[in-house]
């Protein structure tokens, strides 16, 4: 259960969110050097194909996923799937346009609710795309919420 969710601003003039959860807190992104956080994340997503989709766990404030848009082909969709719905709603509270129009991207598809995860699934993996699908964790998210995931 989370108990406390802020908004605060990397070094480098990102915003990332901090989650208390457990009596631990941390954050889902880099309070010091957030771009280098991107790229290690970009990095990790390897070589990109127009039969690529990407399912990302950690919200964030969208600074990676907004990198991700850029970056892929455009038939790619993306699922991120955000195991605290206090974090989605902290992201909508506090979204300026850019995040907006992240937001509204037709290519993607932000949750926290199984079904919805389940209806990507049905909908933009099949057999012959299941080897392209891309499953990521964001900047330790799986550490923290290891069994919501």
């Amino acid at each position: 259960m989370i108990e406390k969710i802020e908004l605060l601003e990397s070094k480098d003039g990102y915003k990332v969110i901090k989650v208390s959860k457990g009596g631990v807190s941390f954050n889902i992104g880099s309070l010091y050097n957030e771009k280098r956080e991107i790229e290690a994340f970009l990095k990790s997503i390897g070589s990109m194909t127009n039969e690529d989709n990407y399912i990302v766990f950690g919200l964030g404030f969208l600074n990676h996923i907004k990198e991700l848009i850029e970056n892929k082909s455009c038939g790619s969709k993306i699922l991120v799937v955000e195991c605290s719905p206090e974090s989605i709603e902290l992201l909508i509270e506090n979204a300026d346009e850019e995040v907006k129009r992240i937001i509204r991207n037709k290519d993607l598809f932000i949750t926290s609710e199984e079904d919805q995860v389940n209806f990507f699934l049905r909908n933009y993996v099949n057999v012959s795309n299941l080897g392209r699908l891309k499953v990521l964790p964001y900047s330790g998210y799986g550490r923290y919420f290891k069994k919501e995931i």
